[in-house]
């Protein structure tokens, strides 16, 4: 049973893939507790502070933070609730994540999403998705040691779509992609059926499915990350609208 109401979250209407929403039997998970699990965070929340070791940042609360040299996570001030993560410089840049709390598995289904924009899609490494705990996903996620369902751009506006697991290998490539551009609004959705599929889905429209099944993260607890360094001299933002992640069994 899917979720029959229409996309909610992000500025008016600007919400995820109705082809992976409708299939998140939110309803039930909201109604059965131990069916699911997730959330949809609209980045409207309490301010807190910017300390790399806290739980809870600027506008972002419930979430790590943490920087690669020197980095800055802040409430972009715009309508409909926008965070921005900034690179300021060459390698430098910062990232949050949940818990690793997310596991592909032969009896459940997942699903996430995420609304961005980049100042320079170009010069900017940025990981969005879920993938194990790490404190530099630029650095980190790009090879396959490890597991990991993310997007990814690596100075490169084309959407790198990226499947791994430590174990088997990697599955990634920019088939079907589009290229993005600079400072505009992009939704990227993902679907991924028990141990069988992955599908990513952008701004609506399905992409590319991954069946390589040997390449898969299963049974690993994987956090859902949103990752932001810059590759230049300059100032590279990555905003974000709004995020989810979501987790239940099948049988429901």
């Amino acid at each position: 049973m899917g979720n029959l109401l229409l996309p909610t979250g992000g500025t008016f209407g600007t919400g995820p893939a109705l082809g992976v929403w409708q299939r998140i039997p939110k309803q039930l998970i909201e109604a059965m507790p131990g069916k699911g699990f997730g959330f949809f965070d609209d980045f409207v929340g309490m301010m807190g502070n910017t300390t790399t070791t806290t739980y809870s940042s600027d506008g972002v609360m419930g979430w790590y933070y943490a920087e690669y040299t020197d980095g800055a996570l802040a409430n972009a001030g715009l309508e409909g609730g926008v965070i921005s993560l900034l690179g300021a410089a060459n390698t430098q840049g910062c990232q949050i994540r949940t818990s690793p709390s997310f596991v592909m598995d032969t009896d459940c289904q997942l699903a996430w999403g995420v609304r961005y924009k980049m100042v320079d899609a170009d010069a900017q490494n940025t990981v969005m998705g879920l993938a194990v705990a790490t404190d530099d996903y630029p650095g980190e996620i790009a090879g396959t040691t490890a597991d990991a369902i993310v997007l990814r751009h690596t100075a490169d506006a084309t959407i790198f779509y990226q499947v791994n697991t430590g174990a088997g290998g990697m599955t990634a490539a920019t088939t079907g992609a589009t290229d993005v551009s600079d400072d505009t609004w992009v939704t990227v959705d993902c679907f991924i059926d028990k141990e069988s599929a992955v599908e990513f889905w952008v701004d609506g429209v399905l992409k590319v499915t991954y069946k390589t099944t040997a390449n898969f993260p299963t049974d690993t607890a994987m956090a859902f990350v949103l990752a932001n360094e810059s590759t230049e001299s300059a100032n590279d933002y990555l905003y974000v609208d709004w995020a989810y992640a979501y987790q239940w069994r099948k049988d429901i």
